[in-house]
């Protein structure tokens, strides 16, 4: 079942930091790569709003969430979180081999985004973990 945004209860849970429900759903075989109306997903959720969990978004991780899906814009988990500047979501992403050069519909990279808010903890993240520092955006 789904909400109007088409939002599932496990992206529900995620979204506002439940981490028992979001296990417990997940082994009752929710889909950890269910998309809403918009293209979220429940790994997407986990990184956004007050309710920002490290400890969720490491379970999704682990239990095979699409780390590449993309919603609204063209940004993925990686993209997303480091602009958000989450250092220890985007450790994770990377610890399991997210694409660190990834690009937004407008050509930014995960370190571009960084760069233009100022997370400097992230674009070191980035650029030590191998971070194409050349790459250019479509501007």
């Amino acid at each position: 079942s789904t909400d109007k945004d088409g939002r599932t209860p496990l992206s529900l849970a995620a979204r506002n930091g439940h981490l028992a429900v979001t296990g417990m759903l997940i082994e009752q075989g929710a889909d950890v790569d269910s998309q809403d109306n918009y293209g979220q997903t429940p790994l997407r959720w986990a990184t956004q709003n007050g309710h920002a969990r490290i400890d969720i978004f490491q379970l999704l991780l682990d239990k095979g969430a699409n780390m590449e899906a993309t919603h609204m814009g063209g940004l993925t988990p990686l993209l997303v979180t480091a602009s958000d500047g989450r250092e220890a979501m985007v450790r994770a992403l990377i610890a399991k081999g997210a694409n660190k050069d990834a690009k937004d519909i407008g050509g930014s990279t995960p370190l571009a985004l960084a760069a233009a808010k100022g997370h400097i903890g992230v674009m070191r993240l980035l650029l030590d973990n191998g971070a194409n520092i050349d790459a250019e955006d479509a501007d």
